[in-house]
């Protein structure tokens, strides 16, 4: 029996975007160093894909880059609905039209994240250095809700990061996510910004504190919820930039400070990149190493038990104290 079961994966099919946002700066480079090499194969994927179900997989996400780029999406949203995943997809939803909702939906999709970064298309598309994005991302929201009536399982959902250019912007987008029908928004902190450009600033932090957090509790107070269910929406809302942390880590990223109390994330989670690339973490990707193993040259099982993943569990790496991923805040809307 394995010692740790592999319960959620993260599969990237392509590497390839439709936006060039500031934010993803550190991954996509590696991601467009990557590019040149031949990705995994339908059928490798779904080798892939049985693998991990003998792992214990129970939730699949597809991401990318963007994930709609590969033609194949509805074939890997049926391969993971065959093993009776939850099968979860994030899209900045600039390709999302009637017919390949439509065909997402059918093949069983349980979820999707649309990223969500300014509640005016002048944010949004400056943050994702293209026009007409936010009108793309928000009418698939739109499309996605309206379909998902139909569909009992399925729920479509919102993703805000706050930065420096958009935090002011949060009860705008607590409020713009309802409106257009997300059932959720997750509200996460900037991964991967090592040169602090998009960073919050000490008086940024408190302005957020003093000002931002207040709105979102009034914005939240007139969303459709439980009082129970509202009240942990409220205290969810004011861990963003608490005093769990000062204000000077929150300014310089880091999140985990206390390097005693070791993530267990590596313990039942992993990513694989469209090469076949094997990431024990999310921070990893922002710097492309160490790598586990690739599963064009063994199985997944192989690369899970084996001794770069067991030494990783163990002794982590540089980067953990400036990962958020344990610190998302998820809102339900309704």
């Amino acid at each position: 029996m394995d010692k740790f079961r592999l319960t959620r994966l993260v599969i990237k099919p392509t590497l390839k975007c439709t936006a060039n946002c500031s934010s993803c700066e550190s991954r996509r480079s590696l991601h467009k160093s990557l590019q040149h090499e031949q990705t995994l194969t339908f059928d490798e994927w779904a080798r892939v894909l049985e693998n991990a179900a003998r792992l214990g997989v129970q939730r699949l996400d597809i991401s990318g880059g963007e994930p709609t780029l590969y033609r194949q999406l509805p074939g890997l949203v049926e391969l993971g609905k065959s093993f009776h995943w939850h099968v979860n997809i994030n899209t900045n939803g600039t390709l999302i039209k009637s017919g390949n909702a439509k065909s997402l939906l059918d093949a069983g999709l349980n979820s999707a994240y649309v990223s969500l970064y300014g509640s005016t298309p002048q944010l949004h598309d400056a943050m994702r250095h293209q026009k007409g994005l936010w009108d793309r991302a928000t009418n698939a929201v739109r499309l996605f809700s309206s379909l998902g009536t139909d569909y009992e399982n399925f729920s479509v959902k919102t993703q805000a990061l706050i930065c420096r250019l958009n935090f002011k912007e949060i009860p705008k987008l607590i409020k713009l996510s309802y409106q257009l029908g997300a059932k959720e928004i997750a509200i996460s902190y900037l991964e991967g910004d090592f040169s602090g450009k998009l960073q919050l600033l000490s008086e940024d932090i408190d302005s957020f504190r003093r000002d931002v957090i207040p709105d979102c509790l009034a914005v939240i107070s007139t969303l459709p919820l439980g009082a129970q269910e509202k009240n942990k929406a409220m205290e969810d809302i004011c861990r963003l930039f608490s005093d769990s942390l000062s204000t000077k880590q929150w300014a310089s990223s880091i999140y985990r400070p206390d390097e005693e109390k070791k993530c267990d994330r590596p313990q039942w989670f992993s990513i694989i990149l469209a090469n076949g690339d094997v990431h024990p973490c999310n921070m990893v990707e922002y710097v492309h190493a160490p790598i586990m193993g690739n599963v064009k040259n063994c199985s997944l099982g192989d690369v899970w038990n084996g001794r770069l993943f067991e030494s990783f569990r163990e002794k982590l790496f540089s980067c953990c104290k400036r990962c958020p991923i344990n610190l998302y805040t998820v809102i339900p809307l309704c």
